[in-house]
């Protein structure tokens, strides 16, 4: 690319300075004497009331003539010379067909009839020839322009010298044989070495891509010394970093979805072989290793109902039902229920907050997202036994907040971002809850990015957490502002 690229400006330089340049030359010598004939016109047409005064048009003129090397004659009707400067001394063809033929001004000039006739034959009034009178002279352009002023007609010629460029464009066609050589050798060089310092990161790049996709995780995308491929380097080591921590938890939920499933199917498995061949005939037995297979299979259901929930969310295949109503008032019965529960008698279940809000969301999917947070509460209560649950209204905002709040043993800074995955523990000995299946905050994330809600932590170890999320105040007016 670098090769085509000098090429092709050398290509374009050879046309605009050598294939050009005679008819540019050209182009501006003839604009060049059709401009200071304009200018003559123009000083005519602006001297002396009645008749032209040829001193103030000469006045006006000589200066510009000699900056631009002229020679200028006007003749008038019958031919006599009205005004000639010569900037160009012996080399003006004009001086040198009008000085033999004339003793006086005041005499016509008979061979600049020719041109004049020539002239007047134009559609455009003017005539170009060029002319090199003899070898000592170079060559010439003699433009004629036929005008009239005050209906007078006269008769403008301009001398100019007419160097033919053959002789610069010679020069300059083996100047450009030197200029692309060294062209081409130098695009060629910094082609090899811009093309080795750019392959080489983009080639360390393949090569770790490679490994990544064979499976090796333990791969490290290097700088290249380029904005783009430095940037591009930070995205891949990103993303392999992400990929690592995906397959960390895809092994984790491996074997914590194996065990939990696992434990209640022996567990299942035992109690069944224990009602065969022991308490078959024992009623009261029988019930007690029945109640337990029930148990088991209720649990292995709601692990099953939530991995369901969750890959649904997860996939947006479920739909939102947005509606009004008043999240105290389904905050107040989900934590009656609880409170009611005879397996949770030992934790006291506190609300705290507004006797009213109503918000706009889906009511289902909010009952899951506090069940969620208070079962967390439940599993990490601390020494008082106690769960609040407390619910105010940001004005500032436009939200109604949830907090649920325990005084257990709080979760480690590095740990925060890490709780809302499945199965997360805070350590990699999983040990099978008690209660619930592992995914409650997982679920309860989802549902929240699935609705757009503000959720989050705060939590301090040692202190206990608050888990808490921010729903849409709705459009009918609030209530019952004042604690409970």
């Amino acid at each position: 690319y670098m090769a085509l690229f000098a090429a092709g400006l050398l290509i374009l330089l050879y046309v605009l300075q050598i294939t050009l340049l005679p008819s540019y030359y050209q182009n501006q010598v003839f604009k060049q004497v059709e401009a200071t004939s304009r200018h003559v016109t123009s000083l005519m047409n602006s001297s002396g009331d009645n008749t032209i005064n040829f001193e103030v048009v000469y006045d006006g003129l000589v200066k510009h003539a000699s900056n631009n090397n002229l020679c200028v004659y006007v003749f008038d009707d019958e031919l006599r010379v009205k005004l000639d400067i010569n900037s160009m001394g012996t080399m003006c063809y004009l001086e040198y067909l009008v000085a033999p033929t004339i003793e006086s001004l005041n005499d016509p000039v008979p061979i600049i009839g020719q041109y004049v006739d020539l002239a007047k034959q134009s559609s455009s009034n003017n005539y170009y020839f060029t002319q090199q009178p003899n070898e000592l002279m170079s060559s010439q352009l003699v433009y004629g322009q036929v005008t009239s002023i005050r209906n007078e007609p006269y008769y403008v010629f301009i001398n100019t010298p007419y160097e033919l460029v053959d002789s610069t464009v010679s020069v300059l066609e083996d100047q450009f044989k030197l200029v692309s050589i060294i062209v081409f050798v130098l695009s060629m060089i910094v082609a090899f070495v811009v093309s080795r310092q750019l392959s080489k990161p983009i080639t360390d790049m393949s090569n770790e891509a490679n490994k990544l996709a064979q499976g090796d995780m333990n791969v490290h995308f290097p700088h290249g010394g380029y904005t783009e491929i430095d940037n591009l380097a930070d995205t891949l080591n990103y993303a392999t970093n992400e990929i690592k921590k995906t397959d960390n938890l895809r092994s984790d939920l491996l074997a914590n979805i194996s065990h939990d499933i696992r434990t209640p199917l022996t567990m299942i498995s035992a109690y069944t072989e224990m009602i065969q061949d022991f308490s078959k005939d024992d009623p009261i037995k029988r019930d007690e290793h029945l109640n337990i297979i029930i148990n088991e299979v209720e649990g292995l259901n709601k692990l099953l109902s939530d991995m369901m929930t969750l890959s649904q969310v997860q996939s947006d295949t479920t739909r939102l039902n947005l509606t009004e109503f008043d999240l105290v008032k389904v905050t107040k019965s989900i934590v009656d229920t609880y409170s009611q529960s005879p397996s949770l008698k030992d934790v006291h279940f506190v609300y705290k907050g507004v006797n009213k809000a109503l918000v706009l969301a889906d009511e289902i999917k909010t009952r899951q997202i506090i069940q969620n947070y208070i079962m967390n509460a439940y599993k990490n209560v601390g020494d008082d036994n106690k769960v609040i649950i407390k619910i105010i209204i940001i004005d500032e905002t436009g939200y109604v907040r949830l907090e649920v709040i325990d005084h257990g043993k709080g979760i480690l800074k590095e740990d925060i971002e890490l709780i809302w995955d499945r199965y997360y523990q805070g350590n990699k000995n999983y040990q099978r809850a008690s209660e619930g299946t592992g995914l409650g905050l997982a679920i309860t994330k989802a549902i929240c990015e699935r609705m757009e809600l503000p959720f989050g932590v705060m939590s301090e170890e040692g202190q206990g957490s608050l888990f808490f999320v921010e729903f849409p105040i709705a459009n009918e007016p609030l209530f019952g502002r004042k604690e409970s």
